[in-house]
Parts: C-alpha cells; sequence; structure tokens
C-alpha cells in the first residue's frame, strides 16, 4: 500500500473515532456540518479523498482541532 492510501485510510479511522468519542453519529456530524450524509460516508469508507476544508469543519464540530486530528491519523499509518 503507498504511504498517501495508508494516511487517507488512518485519516478516516481517526475521524470515526473522533465522532465516536464525541457521542454522536455520522449522520448527525453530516448535518452539522453542512454536508449530505452519502458524502461523509464516502470520505469515511475510502471512496473519496476528503478534503481539507471538511477535515477543519469536523475537527470545529466535535471540538478537536483538525491539526491534532491529522497528526492521530498520522500516527496510526505509521505504527508497525
Amino acid at each position: 500500500m503507498e504511504t498517501w492510501e495508508a494516511l487517507a485510510k488512518a485519516l478516516a479511522d481517526q475521524v470515526r473515532a473522533e465522532i465516536a468519542a464525541a457521542g454522536m453519529s455520522g449522520r448527525a456530524l453530516s448535518q452539522g456540518i453542512g454536508i449530505a450524509n452519502p458524502t461523509l460516508s464516502r470520505y469515511l469508507n475510502g471512496s473519496r479523498d476528503m478534503p481539507v476544508s471538511v477535515l477543519v469543519r469536523i475537527g470545529q464540530y466535535v471540538g478537536v482541532p483538525p491539526a491534532v486530528i491529522f497528526e492521530r491519523a498520522y500516527e496510526r499509518a505509521t505504527r508497525s
């Protein structure tokens, strides 16, 4: 697997973890940040790359800075 693919998967995994930690559903998050639920699902299942603007909105909504989400995702991707 390419490094960017591993990072994209780790980012999706980390966003799902942050949603769960915030005690919300994907549907609630998609409504809260103003994107369609199917679009959020595509970001989270890896069929579509997540734009930085969406990561920023997710971070703001769940109360975790997007840089922290990305750092945690990077750590997930580089664990061996």
